[in-house]
């Protein structure tokens, strides 16, 4: 069994990964967003995108629009579990924030809260990532969770 501070690293490390990637989408299939702006290279970003066929069908779907938010979302689970302490009401507090921060984004957007499109499908899948979690979670508690 691993030390405590392997499996930090290991999750740590295992969630920046997951966040790469998930940049990887807009950095090269959807570079003019919001932030891209804001942080002045969305042009330059522009200039390199990779084209897609718009006539994917659902799986050019998943990888345009929900790839990147399941995998930052299981970044979030992965990170928010590596740091939970049980006996805390403050890290469980943050942890149930972490869960349900998505969904929240989600409702604010369906509302007009918060700028951003509502969809459906980021539900699923979040709902999906989710349920892996947890089942992960259950069967191998210490693969995900520090048990402090």
């Amino acid at each position: 069994m691993q030390t405590s501070d392997t499996q930090i690293r290991n999750n740590i490390l295992t969630a920046s990964l997951l966040i790469v990637a998930g940049s990887l989408v807009y950095l090269f299939l959807r570079p003019d967003i919001i932030l891209f702006k804001w942080i002045g290279i969305r042009d330059l970003l522009v200039s390199i995108k990779c084209e897609t066929d718009d006539g994917g069908g659902f799986l050019h779907y998943f990888l345009m629009y929900c790839l990147s938010d399941v995998l930052w979302y299981a970044a979030l689970l992965i990170l928010a579990s590596t740091f939970y302490v049980k006996e805390v009401l403050v890290s469980k507090i943050l942890f149930a924030t972490m869960v349900l921060m998505p969904f929240v984004l989600e409702l604010l957007q369906l509302a007009r809260l918060l700028p951003g499109t509502f969809d459906w499908y980021d539900i699923v899948f979040y709902c999906i990532t989710l349920i892996i979690f947890v089942l992960l979670w259950i069967r191998k508690p210490n693969c995900l969770l520090l048990h402090r």
